[in-house]
């Protein structure tokens, strides 16, 4: 069901490393799973303030449904 989903989805661990990646993530960012597999997500430094906060209430239990970070794909 993930990989056939268009939309991008990214497993992280509590460490925000990713876990998995999807098809719909790698057409989105231009990265193979295996280029970012453990990886820390989102590295782009404007992004990871908020990101961690947003990441601190989902372990904490609260649903977040909705939130909009840019990205840059690889190329």
């Amino acid at each position: 069901i993930v990989d056939s989903s268009p939309c991008a989805i990214i497993g992280l661990d509590t460490n925000r490393c990713i876990t998995t990646w999807n098809n719909a993530a790698s057409r989105l960012y231009g990265y193979a799973p295996e280029e970012v597999a453990g990886k820390v997500f989102p590295d782009a430094p404007q992004d990871i303030a908020v990101f961690t906060a947003l990441f601190d209430q989902i372990l904490n239990g609260r649903i977040i449904r909705d939130i909009q970070i840019e990205r840059l794909r690889k190329d």
